[in-house]
């Protein structure tokens, strides 16, 4: 069963079309001892589009937590994006 679902997720995250031209692929995918699905990135620094790839990500796949690892100081800062409402036209 697991083995199953993490192959269905990992097909569904190779690079997802989020517009034309702009895909998103995230550096990992951890599947947690609960469960849970996590895509997570690492970055030095935060490019123009990326944060909004992620954040277009986490709406589309809102069963999936993502999270961004940034150096910071003697450690790593965690941002953490969550499905969030998308605007109806």
């Amino acid at each position: 069963m697991v083995d199953k679902r993490i192959g269905e997720i990992l097909a569904a995250l190779d690079k997802t079309k989020l517009a034309a031209n702009t895909t998103y692929t995230p550096d990992f995918i951890v599947l947690g001892a609960d469960g849970d699905v996590i895509a997570e990135e690492t970055k030095g620094f935060w490019e123009d589009d990326a944060r909004a790839k992620i954040k277009i990500a986490a709406s589309l796949y809102p069963w999936i937590t993502f999270r961004a690892f940034m150096p910071h100081r003697t450690g790593w800062r965690i941002e953490t994006f969550n499905a969030v409402e998308m605007p109806h036209p």
